[in-house]
């Protein structure tokens, strides 16, 4: 994009998209991550920038710490308080949770001497592989990445088989969250992957899901300022259980011709994504 960017020929539109941005779901019911300090470690030590860096074309993206990018309606600025990259912290968290490394091959076990090992699936994607070089590295924590087709790897991620995955999805607002994070949803073909308060059955709300509490009532009112506070309260209660790890905001971008292609961004600017029907052709 730099090259072209840099082409005077070119019309570069690029923006930061709102909505979650790109994150890792891990599955709160598979251990270890079972264990919410194992969780947190991860967090605080992923290097996400780095992880990220292959997925967004070799740019600089902007690195988020809670599941609502900013500029969405319900980001809350206090979640993004909660974990600052931190290896030292991370590999604490895990030593005080009575995880130590061995001194024979540097993973960490428990005390029955089990090594905590994830599963995060190559399917192809670009942050798996870097994903296990860092937490290797940082954290001591093993993690296996098979060579698995996507819609191997999305069935079996809808049966809690895998610990990590690689999504996002944008939109203007915290409903994004729902189903990626409502209870009814776990189970069921999408990218429900993280199964925080599951029922046990896939499908199934949990009737005491306080997350599911927060997301209906957005939902169900038709105040605005209602609906923000409630998914301002989702967004701190997902990181506050550390359900993800939060890697970057996405930068969409659009490059175009102005010789050759005109349309409305170029009278009005950037308000949403572009879609096709923006655009029209200037050839006569």
């Amino acid at each position: 994009m730099q090259r072209i960017a840099a082409n005077k020929a070119f019309h570069v539109i690029g923006f930061l998209n709102t909505g979650t941005g790109q994150y890792h779901p891990m599955n709160t019911r598979k251990w270890p991550l079972t264990d919410i300090n194992v969780r947190k470690a991860l967090i605080h030590g992923l290097d996400r920038r780095t992880v990220s860096v292959r997925a967004n074309g070799g740019l600089a993206p902007l690195l988020v710490s809670n599941m609502l990018a900013p500029g969405t309606l319900g980001h809350n600025p206090e979640a993004t308080k909660l974990y600052d990259w931190n290896v030292a912290k991370a590999n604490k968290i895990l030593d005080d949770a009575g995880y130590p490394k061995k001194k024979e091959d540097s993973l960490r076990y428990d005390k029955d001497g089990k090594r905590l090992e994830l599963i995060f699936p190559n399917t192809p994607n670009p942050v798996a592989e870097l994903f296990k070089l860092d937490v290797e590295r940082n954290l001591g924590i093993f993690v296996d990445v098979p060579n698995i087709e996507f819609a191997t790897f999305a069935e079996g991620s809808d049966k809690g088989n895998y610990h990590l995955g690689w999504v996002g999805v944008g939109g203007p607002d915290g409903d994004v969250l729902y189903d990626r994070f409502h209870t009814s949803f776990y189970g069921k073909p999408g990218r429900a992957w993280s199964f925080f308060e599951y029922s046990g059955e896939a499908g199934k709300a949990n009737p005491d899901a306080k997350i599911d509490k927060l997301l209906d009532a957005a939902r169900g009112n038709f105040d605005q300022a209602a609906r923000i506070k409630n998914w301002q309260a989702a967004d701190l209660y997902l990181m506050e259980n550390a359900v993800a790890i939060p890697l970057v905001q996405e930068l969409l971008a659009w490059m175009t011709n102005p010789a050759k292609i005109g349309g409305v961004l170029f009278m009005q600017g950037i308000r949403t994504a572009p879609y096709f029907g923006d655009f029209y052709s200037l050839k006569k």
